[in-house]
């Protein structure tokens, strides 16, 4: 074993003992993986992963099923006992649904809300040509609302710390009304901290303080588009002679020297893959050595419907290992140990997770479609039937029941959520393999 997995999940699944007369097979959540002499299973239920020799990848590989007394001969009874090889008859999909249901069951959630998802604006000082917000209603929240938020948060919020999330629009484009509303939570002494999604344009040295203090941002994710031609090309900044690339950076300073977190998300297509070069070697010289700020790729969302998107994925891949040989950070901290979701986003858990629109509404997701509100800070639940419709658990697509990343992806699939796409296993193996292919390096 060269990765441990998830202990729970471990607990939950293994076997102790071998059948010398039964017949195994690979468990459907078992991905494996070979390039040059290096030979790799992993488990994607449990998150283990083992290195074979040839002989014992020979066994596992060639033989569609392979005998408990060939297991002991072959001396690869570890696989059994993680559940890498099961039994013919064993049923793989109702393994995971009992592992999410004990993990569940195991996980002590508070009563309450613990996650509040707050759009302020929907307005922005930017028009990305790429944006999935576009025909969407302008709404600012005004002081009454606030308010009536205020009073909803008291009323449902769990014991101890909550998550705020600032989400637009451009939140910033608010910025007056993120202030009241935190420091009206602060005289009702309400415990929190919170993180923004932000283009950062709107970012000064004083906000950032203040963002620092009364807002208590912890975690921030800026939007770029690559280098400086392509970033306000395609950013289309409304005054674009006060908000530019150059603003921008200025901003990511302004918020790591304050000891906030950054995640810069860089945006891809296939138009803007050809400056990337000159990009990293732009973060590399503003940011190389500050260690609160990291960098990562991300293929635009329309983009994950194209026969291109693959490519556009394998080359997003490359540009990962030219941030590592280069020394630009692509996460905060080192992982220790991981853990299987329970939940892919914030729509699997709403007793645990509200998203509030400008005007009040109810939403599952941060995308807001708009047949997907069941309420408003103002009424409660005013659309108990859609709100229950929304809570129960989806039925899994046929497809999604005989792939071997089911237990990473979302169970929604493409019946619920707004960004499922096609090419989904194909994106999930070349990403398992980018992540195999680097273990231990």
């Amino acid at each position: 074993m060269i990765r441990t997995g998830d202990n729970k999940v471990l607990k939950i699944i293994s076997c102790d003992k071998i059948d010398d007369n039964d017949e195994y097979r690979l468990s459907l959540f078992t991905y494996l993986f070979s390039e040059g002499e290096r030979y790799l299973i992993k488990n994607t239920l449990s998150l283990e992963v083992y290195e074979l020799t040839e002989n014992e990848w020979n066994a596992v590989r060639d033989h569609k099923t392979i005998s408990g007394k060939c297991i002991r001969e072959k001396e690869i009874g570890q696989l059994v006992f993680s559940r890498c090889l099961v039994k013919n008859d064993h049923d793989d999909v109702r393994l995971y649904d009992q592992v999410i249901f004990l993990l569940k069951a195991m996980n002590k959630r508070r009563k309450g809300i613990g996650s509040y998802t707050i759009l302020p604006t929907t307005a922005c000082n930017a028009r990305c040509i790429y944006c999935y917000e576009e025909g969407i209603p302008t709404c600012t929240m005004d002081r009454h609302t606030a308010d009536c938020l205020l009073d909803f948060i008291c009323r449902t919020k769990c014991d101890g710390e909550i998550k705020l999330r600032w989400f637009g629009g451009e939140p910033l484009a608010a910025a007056d009304m993120i202030s009241y509303i935190c420091s009206e939570l602060v005289k009702r002494d309400v415990s929190f901290t919170s993180s923004m999604t932000t283009n950062a344009s709107l970012m000064t040295r004083e906000l950032a303080k203040e963002a620092a203090t009364l807002w208590k941002l912890k975690k921030v994710q800026i939007s770029l588009d690559g280098e400086k031609h392509d970033y306000e090309s395609r950013k289309r900044y409304i005054s674009p002679e006060r908000y530019n690339y150059k603003t921008v950076m200025q901003s990511i300073g302004f918020l790591a020297d304050e000891g906030i977190r950054i995640d810069l998300r860089c945006n891809c297509d296939q138009d803007n893959l050809g400056g990337m070069e000159s990009f990293l070697a732009d973060i590399k010289e503003r940011f190389g050595e500050e260690k609160l700020i990291r960098l990562y790729f991300a293929p635009l969302f329309q983009e994950r419907h194209k026969d291109s998107f693959i490519d556009l994925e394998k080359r997003i891949l490359e540009l990962r290992s030219e941030m590592k040989a280069q020394g630009i950070s692509h996460s905060h901290t080192k992982v220790k140990s991981l853990h299987l979701k329970t939940e892919y986003c914030m729509t699997g858990d709403m007793d645990g997770n509200i998203v509030i629109a400008p005007d009040g509404r109810f939403y599952s997701c941060e995308h807001m479609p708009e047949n997907n509100s069941w309420g408003n800070i103002f009424d409660g639940v005013t659309d108990p039937e859609k709100e229950k419709a929304l809570k129960a658990a989806p039925e899994k697509d046929e497809k999604c029941i005989r792939c071997p990343f089911l237990p990473k992806c979302t169970p929604y699939y493409k019946t619920r959520c707004p960004n499922w796409f096609e090419k989904c296993y194909e994106h999930n193996c070349i990403e398992t393999e980018y992540e195999l292919r680097n273990i231990g390096t």
